[in-house]
């Protein structure tokens, strides 16, 4: 319970410092990124996943996506940091969740790949089948 005080402290100080307007760019960018990866550590703590993923914050305003999740690595593009907040919970997320649905999908591929050798072997046989009877009447 301790660990979660702290940790919620340090979101609050790091709120307040990101808020002054007394702080160069460089360490307003430092802040937002230090708020993001505190948010990272809270989900982390309180669903026991992703613990072994990287954040990087690379804030783009061209980027026609907000995020992505690729090698065990969030990649955040949003430029405000409240949109990197709402990307990177939305990334987390949905990371956990195709996890969950992943055993079906293989499932699904191994069928559709039973299946599609089957129907191709069937269509094979159908066309043999076909051309016999074809040059079996033009005799």
């Amino acid at each position: 319970m301790k660990y979660h005080f702290y940790k919620s402290n340090f979101i609050a100080i790091l709120l307040l410092l990101y808020k002054s307007r007394y702080h160069n760019m460089k360490e307003k960018h430092t802040i937002q990124k230090n708020l993001l990866l505190a948010e990272f550590d809270r989900m982390q703590r309180i669903t026991g996943h992703m613990h072994n993923f990287d954040v990087i914050w690379s804030p783009q305003n061209n980027s026609q996506i907000e995020g992505k999740v690729e090698d065990n690595t969030i990649t955040i593009y949003s430029e405000n940091i409240q949109d990197a907040l709402d990307t990177l919970q939305h990334e987390f997320v949905d990371y956990m969740i195709s996890q969950a649905i992943n055993p079906y999908i293989t499932l699904v591929n191994s069928l559709m790949s039973i299946i599609t050798k089957e129907a191709y072997e069937t269509k094979e046989k159908s066309v043999e089948a076909l051309l016999k009877l074809i040059n079996d009447s033009k005799k």
